[in-house]
């Protein structure tokens, strides 16, 4: 029998100094766990391979003037590969997925231009109108928050993680109220960035450990102009952190979620906020605009899910949890793509909405 690799102490301890540093900065890795360069090499290779590990930007998109909208879609039947199609005639698309159970359509998250945001609603509501999709349902949220393994939930000696529900519902009273600033309505939506700016941090989302030199050189400046510019970038809170992303729990079947949980109040939305930025499920978390409303990415192992479901329904009936509901994906046939810096000209965005409705409708009409 093959055994199935499996994440153990000295690769979480690589992980966690990864989050702790960033990937570009191996040395301080190595200086910090006392792992020599050549090993964390090989045990970073190793995790590639085994977990997919990879390393994105996250770019906080509030101050490039754009607005995130996570979107949930029932298709008709019949027409769900139409439907993604239409999906991605608005190319500001960054993430679609297929969601199923009792809804079998799509997610999407999309960035879209500040000004633009009643054209998109206006997108949306025609996917309906032309019969592609059965119900649309849409979300302005912050930028979706990337939560890294630090080890929380991991048992260093048995090198196997454990799943403390109770402990969790116990702890999130203590929380406290203040949050990244990523988690809290923005006060505004300005373009902090120009062309470059905007396709250095195109490559950072696709590969965080990308080299100042090959960015110098297809941009045509020299890489300490890159340089300065990854550090303005970082100073103006257009880089908001990096993701480590992989798939920690590959040797126990799991499943992903979009869970939206909905609070009484700020200080509830806060504390729960709060209690998830260290829990290994998270992959990411998102502030809906306006409303003291939280939607979040969730990797979680099936045979911890009614764990997870008896730890939500004890949190209504204490009262921190005012109601949720989540969506089902399936990560097998996921679609992700940078934001799109092509649209941005002369330092606005451009958004072409009649060429989406005229292209929305030219694909409705050949499907027919």
């Amino acid at each position: 029998m093959v055994l199935q690799p499996k994440l153990d102490s000295l690769d979480m301890k690589i992980i966690a100094a990864l989050v702790a540093c960033g990937p570009r900065n191996l040395a301080e890795v190595s200086r910090r766990t006392e792992i020599s360069p050549t090993t964390i090499q090989y045990r970073l290779k190793t995790l590639s391979s085994h977990f997919s590990l990879r390393f994105f930007t996250n770019i906080y998109h509030v101050n490039l003037g754009l607005k995130k909208a996570i979107v949930m879609l029932e298709a008709e039947p019949g027409r769900e590969e139409l439907l993604l199609e239409c999906l991605k005639v608005n190319g500001f698309w960054i993430y679609l997925a297929p969601i199923y159970g009792a809804t079998q359509g799509y997610i999407g998250v999309y960035t879209i231009p500040l000004n633009y945001t009643a054209e998109f609603e206006r997108f949306l509501g025609e996917l309906k109108k032309l019969g592609v999709a059965r119900s649309v349902q849409h979300i302005w949220t912050t930028s979706l928050r990337r939560v890294n393994l630090i080890g929380t939930w991991f048992d260093y000696a048995t090198e196997k993680w454990t799943f403390q529900w109770e402990n969790w519902v116990n702890e999130i009273p203590s929380q406290p109220t203040k949050l990244p600033y990523t988690l809290e309505d923005p006060k505004q939506f300005p373009i902090l960035a120009d062309g470059r700016d905007m396709f250095i941090l195109k490559e950072l989302e696709k590969n965080a450990t990308v080299s100042f030199s090959g960015l110098a050189e297809r941009l045509g400046i020299t890489p300490p102009a890159v340089r300065y510019r990854y550090q303005k970038l970082i100073r103006l809170n257009l880089i908001e952190g990096f993701e480590i992303h992989l798939y920690q729990f590959q040797t126990m079947p799991f499943e992903a979620f979009y869970f939206v949980f909905t609070f009484a109040n700020y200080e509830k939305y806060a504390r729960f906020a709060a209690s998830l930025l260290d829990k290994p499920v998270v992959v990411s978390l998102g502030k809906i605009l306006g409303q003291n409303s939280m939607i979040a990415f969730l990797y979680i192992p099936m045979q911890e899910f009614k764990g997870f479901m008896k730890a939500l329904s004890r949190l209504r009936a204490m009262g921190w949890l005012q109601n949720y509901f989540y969506v089902h994906l399936d990560l097998d046939k996921d679609w992700r793509q940078t934001f799109s810096y092509e649209y941005f000209k002369q330092g606005s965005w451009i958004y072409d909405h009649k060429e989406h409705i005229r292209t929305l409708r030219a694909l409705s009409s050949k499907m027919s």
